[in-house]
């Protein structure tokens, strides 16, 4: 080979009278962070098509039983051109840096293995080949790559050229490999913290029981003995034991508002909608709620059915609860598509909020007004926020204070 002449030209290499767009694309061809190759397979395609025309149906049969045949095809294979990307690889492995013949990058068993995968590939008419190898770097280290390689035609005619790009996925193979041992610990952890979460609910509440069953068969039993003193300590020990129980049972709402697997599908408002008022109704007999429902039968939106039955349902329930006591609950329940978006609002006439309280209302165990008054435990909205977060949706508060408050869910509207 004469030493005046590098048949491995670079991309940058000057053309007969390039073109501006050429000289560009070569350019930056040249400075791309991959390996970047340009092969021609015109000896090695006529080889292939020689083959064929013998009558040569099993290709890779063939290849494995004739090595002379695939060393013949590798050498045919020519570098035209090489990134500098690509120059840095391969002279560190060559152990002549320059040689123009694929042979010299294919130089163990190892690698002619890895050129019969894109002679296989070749004669299956692929188009494209990709495959992750491990190889020495530049810097002697092993490095994983994912390699990409345009396959020339075999067609009578066809375009014999090869291109090939090199990516180093060395680092992204060690994150993903820590991505997935951090989503198997989290899964873990995840499956650990639901079989805690049930075994304190159920440890806790039966203890609760008995608290709350004594303190009424003692009241019933023996209260005539108690004075009135006495009889209100039994009725603030059942009222805690009461209170406890339900954030008990919120907390595990919370719980499965945010593990629970979701199944997002339309959805049919109507009738959802009405099922949930429906429990609403039978949940407060005494409070002669009034529901007015503005839900056309064609509202539809994308989301869990689940899900979104319990934001619902607290909701209507913050609605009653904050409700004062000396008038009957009003609930005014609407849907509107809003710009790809389905807005289900709930307006009450409750005693509302002031709006710098916007975001504290849908943090867990917030609460604006004293249990006393108006009861709850601080979970209800945040139960909302997290599973409307987890249908891909979200909720918003409007109010002042004394003049009632309107949530609105917004979900994806269902594709027609």
């Amino acid at each position: 080979m004469s030493d005046s002449v590098d048949p491995l030209a670079s991309f940058d290499a000057p053309a007969a009278c390039p073109s501006p767009s050429e000289a560009r694309l070569r350019a930056i061809l040249e400075r791309a962070p991959v390996s970047i190759v340009e092969e021609d397979w015109t000896v090695t395609r006529d080889l292939l098509a020689g083959l064929r025309a013998r009558g040569v149906v099993d290709g890779p049969a063939y290849f494995a039983a004739h090595p002379s045949f695939v060393r013949a095809c590798l050498q045919g294979v020519r570098v035209v051109s090489r990134n500098a990307q690509a120059r840095a690889w391969d002279d560190a492995r060559m152990a002549q840096p320059g040689d123009d013949s694929l042979a010299a990058v294919f130089d163990s068993p190892q690698s002619l293995a890895w050129f019969i995968d894109e002679l296989d590939a070749i004669w299956a008419g692929h188009a494209v080949y990709t495959a992750r190898r491990t190889q020495r770097g530049p810097d002697g280290r092993p490095a994983t790559l994912q390699v990409t390689v345009a396959l020339p035609d075999l067609s009578p005619g066809g375009d014999a050229t090869a291109l090939v790009s090199v990516t180093d996925v060395t680092e992204l193979k060690r994150i993903n490999s820590e991505l997935g041992a951090s989503a198997d610990h989290l899964a873990r952890a995840n499956q650990e913290l639901e079989s805690f979460t049930y075994s304190v609910s159920h440890d806790l509440k039966a203890p609760l029981r008995g608290v709350e069953a004594y303190s009424r068969l003692l009241l019933q039993s023996h209260g005539t003995a108690l004075n009135d003193e006495g009889r209100q300590f039994l009725g603030h020990i059942r009222k805690g034991t009461l209170q406890m129980g339900a954030l008990i049972d919120d907390l595990m709402a919370y719980s499965c508002a945010e593990r629970a697997p979701m199944a997002l599908a339309p959805l049919a408002l109507g009738p959802l909608i009405e099922a949930v008022v429906g429990e609403v109704r039978d949940a407060y007999p005494q409070q002669s709620l009034h529901v007015e429902l503005d839900v056309p039968a064609s509202s539809q939106a994308r989301g869990d059915a689940s899900a979104l039955t319990m934001a619902l349902r607290n909701v209507l329930d913050n609605a009653v609860k904050f409700t004062p006591r000396d008038r009957p609950p009003v609930i005014q329940v609407s849907t509107q598509v809003q710009q790809g978006q389905v807005a289900i609002a709930v307006r009450d006439h409750g005693v509302g909020f002031q709006m710098k309280h916007h975001d504290r209302i849908f943090e867990i165990f917030q609460r604006l007004h004293p249990a006393e008054d108006y009861p709850g435990t601080g979970v209800g909205l945040a139960i909302v926020r997290k599973a409307m977060e987890r249908m891909g949706g979200t909720v918003q508060a409007h109010s002042s204070a004394g003049h009632g408050a309107t949530f609105t869910l917004y979900l994806p509207a269902a594709q027609a």
